[in-house]
């Protein structure tokens, strides 16, 4: 069974016009959609980058997060855990950081298909590179992004 894809979580945001009071700083603003082939590419990264935006899980949290800490049934994902670079695994710091996230219906979304797409179930990393092994920061980040009109075009 294949589920439709849901919308970039960043697909309605782009760059608005430098002004030179804004110091050189980037500013976003919505409603403009995106190149239809930058958001394509982009939805490799969408699962990460929605949890990130809906859930609010840090990095090392999404390095962390396992098959069995989400629970679509409920609509919870638990963060019980982090992830060291050098270490692995790690338990949260604190005991504010151990704690239940709601997952919004957007979220559950990307998740599901996610999951379905991917197929990994129980102990296994739910954004890893393999299921045991984590993604690294470096490669979403490297990964072509959305990119909204070049300043000055009339797209």
């Amino acid at each position: 069974m294949r589920l439709l894809s849901p919308p970039h979580p960043l697909a309605t945001l782009t760059r608005a016009p430098e002004t030179p009071d804004d110091g050189g700083r980037s500013r976003w603003r919505s409603g403009v959609s995106w190149d239809r082939r930058a958001a394509d590419r982009a939805r490799t990264n969408a699962p990460h980058e929605a949890t990130a935006l809906y859930a609010g899980l840090r990095l090392g949290e999404l390095r962390a997060l396992r098959v069995a800490d989400v629970d679509l049934a409920t609509g919870v994902i638990r963060v019980e855990r982090g992830w060291d670079p050098a270490e692995g695994p790690i338990k949260v710091k604190s005991h504010a950081g151990r704690r239940k996230v709601p997952i919004t219906a957007v979220l559950r979304d990307y998740l599901a298909e996610h999951l379905v797409n991917t197929r990994r179930q129980g102990p296994e990393l739910v954004f890893g590179l393999t299921p045991t092994k984590p993604f690294t920061p470096n490669r979403v980040q490297g990964r072509p992004m959305m990119r909204g009109p070049r300043l000055g075009s009339r797209d």
